[in-house]
């Protein structure tokens, strides 16, 4: 699946990652959840892996794209 997956520091998050074949950001949540954003570049993807509020990036940036739950 991912390519790459990253642990995050937030209250939210838990990893962020990329599929490069897929084109998706990966996203997995401390409650447990994990979904893809299709569409995504893996640029999008590691400014969210490496923002300092990755909470805040996602909200800002991915929360209204389209998803899929893994």
């Amino acid at each position: 699946m991912a390519t790459w997956m990253k642990d995050v520091y937030s209250s939210n998050l838990l990893q962020v990652g990329y599929d490069v074949d897929a084109q998706e950001t990966i996203a997995t949540f401390h409650k447990g959840g994990r979904y893809a954003y299709p569409n995504t570049t893996e640029e999008q993807a590691l400014q969210l892996a490496n923002a300092p509020s990755a909470g805040s990036l996602f909200h800002a940036e991915f929360k209204n794209l389209p998803f899929r739950k893994l």
